[in-house]
């Protein structure tokens, strides 16, 4: 779904709606230095958590849709990049009301990142 977001991109694991929220599952998008055998590695573009001063925007994002929508959402990945948002899911999806409340869950998302995004 298209979404102009003017923040930071995220990477949301469905296991961070349970519970909610959990932290180890948030992520961004950056470079990382790791550091393997006797020399240092940087990997560009790739998820690194989310730091503190995000947590409290992340969290007040998908407060509404963690709830009512949990049971959805633990079994995904939702992307929130420059120009979309994503949800992921493994599987064929066949029932109809299940693609509804994901769109629903999509349109909020984007509605409420392109009104404030996280910065």
């Amino acid at each position: 779904m298209q979404c102009v977001n003017k923040g930071i991109p995220l990477h949301i694991h469905g296991h961070f709606f349970n519970p909610f929220p959990n932290w180890n599952y948030a992520f961004t998008l950056g470079d990382r230095t790791e550091r393997v055998f006797f020399t240092h590695l940087t990997l560009q573009n790739v998820g690194t958590p989310l730091e503190e001063k995000y947590q409290a925007e992340v969290q007040s994002l998908f407060q509404e849709f963690a709830l009512p929508n949990y049971g959805l959402l633990r079994k995904g990945r939702l992307g929130i990049d420059q120009d979309s948002v994503v949800f992921t899911i493994s599987g064929a999806l066949r029932k109809l009301d299940v693609v509804e409340r994901i769109l629903s869950v999509l349109t909020g998302v984007a509605d409420r990142i392109e009104a404030a995004p996280v910065l």
